[in-house]
């Protein structure tokens, strides 16, 4: 539906704000307005250089994905149930916007859920093959906040200090899996 949209419209750059899955739309969106291809798998296999770039500012509503930092997204195929990840250099967000007053309306499952999803990227950042200084700095930095912040999120749920904070944790932690990547335990 996305495509078709774009192709009835002159789209020449991408605002998304959402959560993850929002933000990966937007990045196969980013991908098919660049190369053209209409078909999501080849789009998903597409390895070349870019031949368009297309700008993306990417805001996020939950503190948990980090897509607004990351050049992946996770596209679902429900009808063949089969998840499928989206990769390419040229999907990095051009800006991100991190304004903790869009998460305060998140229910409070949602937000514990989207916080241990950072807290998650933090670990595997830490013990990936191919965590470095740089990447383990971030990840110790988002582990330390959200230890110390998500318990109050239980008796503080409208603070935007608190909310600020932890969406920065979770864009911190993706900036430690930016250069590692995921392991297999986050396809668990």
């Amino acid at each position: 539906d996305a495509i078709n949209f774009c192709n009835r419209e002159l789209v020449d750059g991408i605002i998304a704000i959402g959560g993850g899955s929002v933000m990966d739309l937007s990045k196969a969106i980013k991908s098919y307005l660049a190369v053209g291809e209409q078909d999501m798998i080849k789009l998903i296999n597409f390895k070349n250089d870019y031949p368009k770039k297309i700008p993306s500012i990417l805001i996020p509503t939950t503190h948990g994905t980090a897509s607004e930092v990351t050049m992946w997204g996770t596209i679902w195929d429900m009808h063949e149930n089969k998840k499928y990840s989206i990769s390419h250099p040229s999907l990095y967000p051009d800006f991100a916007i991190l304004d903790g007053q869009l998460t305060v309306t998140l229910p409070k499952d949602i937000s514990i859920y989207t916080i241990m999803d950072a807290l998650s990227h933090s670990f595997e950042a830490i013990w990936n093959k191919r965590a470095n200084n740089k990447s383990t700095a971030y990840a110790i930095s988002a582990i330390s906040t959200i230890l110390n912040k998500a318990i109050l999120l239980k008796k503080n749920f409208h603070d935007l200090d608190l909310r600020n904070e932890l969406l920065y944790a979770s864009t911190t932690a993706g900036l430690a899996f930016s250069s590692t990547a995921t392991a297999a335990a986050h396809s668990i």
